[in-house]
């Protein structure tokens, strides 16, 4: 069982939640790996292959899916409905086996994952969105944008200004931190990495 490999949740006590796991991985991960690495479409046309910022492994792809679960479920999971598992499975499959595909790409593994889901996901890219466990839905990572009013007199260059991918890179990096999981940020430049 994948879903064991999660070392703050404990599956094995409660066996519903690890039937939703073990589904919705099965339904997920296999037929999009195939699609990333090989070019097969979840309707299983021949395209072309993903382009990848960094080579990975399929392998580095599920323990960075598990290790974003672990560290975002809660620490109980059986508070959580199938619904509500299956979107924070979607949102952190973006992240993992999503993560380190070009821009140029983003949108069409987006729009696999929707025409797999079967649940009601957000009509912009999944990868402009983020899943709020507590709320039970997805909201633009814009909406984490707070006003800024700044002061011609103050404004300096060692200001930080929030965008969409600093706010983005912020609550990824936040998240691996809470459970002491190393990380590394790829990707295209202007992407707010640093």
């Amino acid at each position: 069982h994948w879903a064991n490999k999660f070392k703050g949740v404990r599956f094995e006590n409660d066996e519903s939640s690890l039937d939703i796991a073990n589904e919705v991985f099965k339904r997920y991960v296999p037929v999009l790996i195939d699609y990333v690495f090989n070019g097969v479409s979840p309707q299983k046309e021949f395209e072309t292959p993903f382009k990848i910022i960094i080579e990975r492994t399929p392998i580095n792809m599920i323990q960075q899916l598990t290790k974003l679960m672990d560290s975002l479920l809660p620490e109980n999971v059986s508070t959580m409905d199938a619904n509500s598992f299956e979107s924070l499975f979607i949102f952190c499959t973006i992240w993992s086996i999503g993560a380190c595909i070009e821009s140029e790409h983003k949108e069409r593994l987006s729009k696999a994952i929707k025409d797999m889901a079967s649940i009601l996901l957000p009509n912009s890219s999944l990868f402009e969105n983020f899943y709020d466990v507590k709320e039970k839905g997805f909201f633009s990572w814009e909406s984490l944008l707070s006003e800024i009013r700044l002061e011609n007199d103050k404004v300096s260059v060692r200001s930080l200004i929030p965008t969409t991918d600093t706010v983005k890179y912020s609550f990824l990096l936040k998240s691996f931190e809470t459970k002491n999981m190393p990380q590394i940020l790829v990707g295209d430049p202007g992407t707010a990495k640093t």
